[in-house]
């Protein structure tokens, strides 16, 4: 190693180590360590010359366990005990804190924990669990993250994970900055720090009194005596919790869990297992009936310190539950680390073999570039051990909490390495690597295959979960009438539960409008005056009722309680409820015309101020549904449609054909509008703000045919690519038109079925949302920026409030953003046919009007409000990640379009106008000042980078920037990464 480097290491090594309270004595040793390393690549180096894989992964774990040992709260030496006189300890305790008084830096952990998560300014899945957990001031938490440094090493950069970043700390306030919510909280080293509630893994509520965390304070440093009293107590009581763990987990050691996990884990080698923090305590609880918080916590530290077996899923704070990785995947990972670990050959001889096949699917994406996609065998072959590889790397594209050590990062590193010794890991790198080598087709979508989801990405016709609900679609309606009594798990409806008292609507004009290439068609609008009250109609939705042939009981309806929702990808739907289900001839289901269509309507009588006076809700018929898409009302009322743009394009793709619209229908629109805009300025008088931002969007008009095979380990080549249709629309175009038309129908069905319910006492589950937080000069400010519909640009909102988190409920809750009070609440019930909670509604509202026990009781909807709030944060996420992944290929592919192919003109990705959405930031990994921006030309956001120390204290929100595009990253966390011009 160039001696350069090796004063580089030291000096940095030193001054992490002096961060610290004291030296311990393994510095020396490891500073010799790294003299004898350095003498020896001293001896075979002549000149300048980059770190072998070998080298590189030998510094990185050495590197690691370095920075790990220096932050590490307590030291390594056997010799060194916790002081336990109590003045002693008072002494020590008291001398830290006022410590901090001098400090211009915080310690590691502190700096670690405050900072933003390295990435490109968007994150992944493993964001805010959701509104449902709040830390109360007194509650003894525990943070995790996997924590990055970076160390240069001359002039490279090396990006370390110090996976093992955890603090124990008390919560002294919660609040929220810059739209995220933090927790503040003294830690167990005296320092007041301000985390993210998501690296939050273990509380404990009421570790302390509520006053004693007050007296505290939130200032950085203790200002006064009692303060530093306070402050010392607190210090004291997590001292002793972590020793009372300390020699709990000694207790259970490594190798008792590694036992638990033989006995918790799936009997299947290729399944996931599942298991609690509380059951793998008990394990080790003997034949207590009772298991100590101490014990569920050292638990808890075990299972979090194995990633190899135990992973955290997602909203674990509040289930405390682990997923145990399937035995396959265990030893694949342990096989694949033990060659990197050797430096095997086998690896080279993969490496050798997989540039070739790099270099040449490079050459054919380029000569293929405006084909359509297609598949064929590859020339080449794999080895078995060479498959286990591509495996390993696919296995490691995948979501991951950042709160744990990840299994497959150093292995990982080492193997990218061998192919690209200069180039920085990242998933990007990973996800070029793939489709290079053939695994992933080049137009594969990432976000479809996380295990999170829960969804087969295969073929349908390779799929046995596709070719199971297909099978069971097929029986269920050849099975002849159920004989009286309960119905059995495969039985529908033969005949209408309520054919009795269904109100038939007749003649009454029913329309039906959607985007042009809508999956389902469950909800249709009418209304009627209402006579002797000028001014006042009634509103009726008509949505789609499957509950009159699909009972509560049916395996479909319980397999839809699991899914909860239908999940629209660019390439594919994964539904709620079988396709062949819903487009059946079966009534309920998907709305038609020209025939009898059975409806839920939920009707709502509102008055000349947009004032909720009357809610019916009753089965019904249709029979006069005419269907037409937002564009087709929108241009015959209009006369034009809803704005949008498309950047990347000379001219926007060709329109859909257009239908006409009878005139009688462009009358009723007409009047559906009056009511529309009614409903809008009612919410605009009530002071509400609506959101403005511009969002991309992108289509995909021919999607690849799910006959091909990705990811595949069959050595196979793909050609080609499917056209992408780049947009952009904002948000105030929801506002326009016909989409307005239907939104504001359905929120009043909304905001009417769940009074109705209210006042029958039926259990539903509720939208809530709070008011925005701010100061009444911003709220003047954020009145003076509204448009006349109310919108205010997202970055001003971000300048001058705090935007609420929502959240479900079962009690009737205000839902601010929608102008509801408390009294009434919010039901979602207007799409049954792709959301579980839509379905569970019906179901309520069915039983009720015929009389019989609700099939869903409030303490099984409580029951499943936690589990209902997560996956919606989820899917919710992981469109928006499916979206900017989309929206980052097509600018991707724009900036790689091979010469011949471009367009003439101006580059539309060069001199770009970037917002500032928030304050600028310091990233710890990279020493740059980075600033989450929007670009309002291309409706996505991306993270400015490296703008300058002395631009800091001026920048603002809301300021603007000219910018270009520095680099696009793909993979499970998309960003795009922008420099000034």
């Amino acid at each position: 190693m160039h001696p350069c480097r090796v004063a580089l290491v030291r000096s940095a090594t030193r001054r992490i180590w002096a961060s610290r309270s004291g030296l311990y004595h393994s510095f020396s040793t490891s500073s010799r360590l790294l003299d004898d390393r350095s003498q020896k690549t001293r001896r075979t180096e002549t000149g300048k010359r980059s770190l072998s894989p070998e080298e590189f992964a030998e510094l990185t774990e050495f590197s690691a366990g370095l920075v790990d040992l220096a932050s590490s709260p307590k030291p390594p030496n056997k010799s060194w005990k916790v002081f336990t006189n109590p003045g002693r300890d008072n002494r020590r305790l008291s001398q830290a804190i006022p410590v901090l008084r001098s400090a211009s830096v915080g310690s590691l952990e502190k700096r670690a924990f405050e900072a933003p998560e390295p990435g490109t300014g968007f994150g992944g899945l493993d964001g805010d669990e959701g509104p449902s957990e709040s830390f109360m001031p007194g509650t003894f938490v525990e943070l995790r993250r996997r924590v990055q440094f970076a160390i240069f090493l001359g002039c490279s950069l090396i990006t370390l994970h110090r996976n093992e970043g955890t603090v124990m700390c008390v919560v002294l306030e919660e609040i929220q900055v810059a739209g995220q919510r933090r927790i503040v909280g003294l830690t167990s080293s005296g320092e007041v720090l301000f985390a993210l509630k998501d690296d939050v893994m273990f509380a404990v509520p009421g570790f302390i009194s509520p006053d004693l965390a007050a007296r505290c304070s939130t200032e950085a440093t203790a200002q006064n005596k009692v303060q530093q009293n306070a402050r010392v107590t607190v210090l004291k009581k997590i001292l002793e919790l972590a020793n009372a763990v300390e020699k709990e987990a000694s207790k259970m050691n490594v190798t008792g869990i590694g036992r638990a996990y033989q006995v918790l884990s799936a009997r299947d080698p290729e399944a996931w297992g599942k298991t609690t923090t509380p059951e793998v305590a008990r394990l080790f609880g003997g034949l207590s009936p009772t298991i100590s918080m101490v014990t569920i916590f050292a638990a808890h530290r075990h299972m979090m310190q194995n990633p190899l077996h135990f992973v955290p899923e997602l909203g674990y704070i509040q289930t405390k539950t682990f997923i145990l990785r399937p035995r396959s995947e265990c030893a694949l990972i342990t096989r694949v680390s033990g060659w990197t670990r050797q430096g095997s050959d086998l690896l080279k001889a993969f490496a050798t073999r997989a540039l070739a096949v790099i270099d040449r699917q490079r050459k054919i994406s380029v000569e293929s570039w405006t084909e359509p996609p297609s598949q064929a065998p590859g020339t080449h072959t794999w080895t078995s051990e060479e498959v286990d590889i591509l495996r390993f790397l696919q296995l490691s594209l995948r979501t991951r909490r950042s709160t744990q050590k990840d299994p497959y990062t150093l292995p990982q590193s080492y193997i990218l390495r061998l192919l690209y010794p200069e180039a920085e890991v990242t998933d990007d790198l990973v996800h070029e690597t793939l489709v290079n080598l053939g695994v992933y087709a080049p137009w594969q979508d990432l976000m479809s295959l996380q295990r999170e989801l829960g969804f087969d990405p295969r073929p349908p016709a390779l799929s046995p979960s596709y070719q199971e609900k297909e099978a069971i679609v097929k029986r269920s309606m050849s099975l002849p009438p159920a004989p009286s009594g309960p119905l059995g798990p495969e039985d529908l409806y033969k005949t209408d539960p309520m054919e009795s008292f269904r109100h038939d609507f007749g003649d009454l004009a029913v329309y039906v409008m959607d985007d042009a290439n809508a999956h389902e068609l469950d909800d249709g609008v009418s209304y009627e005056e209402v006579i002797g009250k000028p001014g006042s109609y009634w509103v009726h939705s008509h949505i789609a009722n499957p509950t009159s042939t699909l009972p509560h009981t049916h395996i479909l309806a319980r397999r839809a309680a699991l899914q909860l929702q239908t999940m629209y990808f660019n390439h594919r739907t994964f539904p709620l409820l079988p396709t062949s289900l819903v487009h059946s001839s079966l009534p309920g289901f998907s709305l038609v015309g020209g025939q009898e269509n059975r409806v839920l309507t939920i009707s709502t009588r509102i008055d000349k101020q947009g004032s909720l006076r009357e809610v019916l809700v009753r089965p019904g018929i249709v029979r006069n549904v005419i269907k037409m898409s937002y564009d087709d009302a929108d241009l015959a009322v209009h006369g034009v449609v809803a704005q949008r743009w498309y950047p990347l394009s000379d001219a926007p793709p060709p329109a859909p054909a257009m239908s006409r619209v009878p005139d009688k229908c462009v009358q009723d629109l007409r009047v559906l509008g009056k009511i529309r805009d009614r409903m809008q300025r009612r919410r605009y008088n009530m002071g509400l703000i609506e959101t403005e931002s511009e969002v991309s969007r992108v289509d995909m008009p021919e999607p690849p045919s799910l006959d091909m095979t990705s990811p595949i380990f069959e050595p196979s080549e793909f050609r080609g690519f499917p056209k992408l249709d780049y947009s952009v629309h904002k948000f105030s175009a929801n506002a326009f038109g016909a989409r307005a038309i239907v939104g504001e129908a359905m929120k009043l069905a909304c905001w009417g079925v769940s009074v109705w319910c209210r006042d029958r006492g039926i259990p539903v589950l509720r939208r809530a949302s709070a008011k925005m937080v701010a100061s009444p000069e911003n709220w003047e400010k954020l009145y003076a920026a509204r448009d006349e519909a109310g919108y205010v640009d997202t970055s001003t909102i971000m300048a001058l409030c705090q935007l609420p988190i929502g959240n479900y409920s079962l009690e009737p809750s205000a839902h601010w953003a929608l102008g509801i009070p408390a009294t009434d609440g919010y039901t979602r019930a207007t799409s049954p046919l792709r959301r579980f909670t839509d379905l569970l509604v019906h179901y309520q509202v069915q039983s009720h009007l015929l009389g019989k026990p609700l099939p869903f009781s409030a303490d099984w909807i409580e029951g499943q409000r936690l589990f209902i709030s997560r996956d919606d944060i989820l899917k919710r996420r992981s469109e928006s990640l499916h979206q900017r992944f989309w929206a980052l290929m097509a600018l991707k592919r724009q900036m790689l379009t091979p010469a011949s192919l471009r367009r003439d003109g101006p580059n539309p990705l060069q001199q770009l106008d970037a917002v500032v959405m928030n304050p600028p930031i310091h990233n710890n990994y990279s020493g740059e000042i980075d600033v989450d921006v929007r670009i309002p030309r291309l409706g996505i956001s991306g993270q400015l980078q490296d703008i300058g120390t002395w631009r800091m204290p001026t920048t603002r929100v809301g300021d603007r920037f000219a910018v270009k595009i520095k680099q696009i990253d793909l993979g499970v966390r998309p960003g795009l990464r922008l420099s000034l011009v």
